[in-house]
């Protein structure tokens, strides 16, 4: 399975955060009814439309699919708890969004890359693995 997006990933505003997630989540921003709504909205500035065009139906399908394709993993479940316990969880489900956030976004795909498109290069001496562990 490829991805849509090359490693590394590099962002350097928010906007270019929510284009990248957009892209990996296939989010569908083209709701023409939403879109008619957002724009009846006086003065809205560029950030905040663009926020509302937040596609949260593709973000959830894009985790859920991620978590069915890593949870049986024991490197997986040390970073989902890693990132969890940022938010002093245990809960693994809180450790995937902790990995969507901007500042972990990049580490978090590099895993991913590596976990499902150079498998035999997964382990816990695999740099991208070492790398989210030491930023989390």
């Amino acid at each position: 399975m490829s991805n849509i997006l090359n490693p590394p990933i590099i962002f350097n505003s928010n906007a270019d955060y929510r284009k990248t997630l957009r892209i990996f989540c296939n989010m569908d921003c083209s709701n023409n009814i939403l879109t008619e709504k957002i724009n009846e909205i006086e003065n809205i500035d560029h950030e905040t439309y663009d926020e509302l065009l937040y596609d949260s139906d593709a973000m959830k399908n894009k985790m859920d699919e991620i978590y069915n394709n890593t949870k049986n993993d024991e490197l997986w479940k040390s970073i989902y708890l890693s990132a969890a316990a940022k938010f002093f969880s245990t809960e693994e489900s809180i450790g995937i969004c902790i990995l969507f956030t901007y500042d972990y976004f990049p580490y978090f795909y590099e895993c991913y890359d590596v976990f499902l498109n150079h498998r035999e290069n997964w382990s816990n001496t695999n740099e991208s693995y070492k790398k989210i562990l030491e930023n989390l």
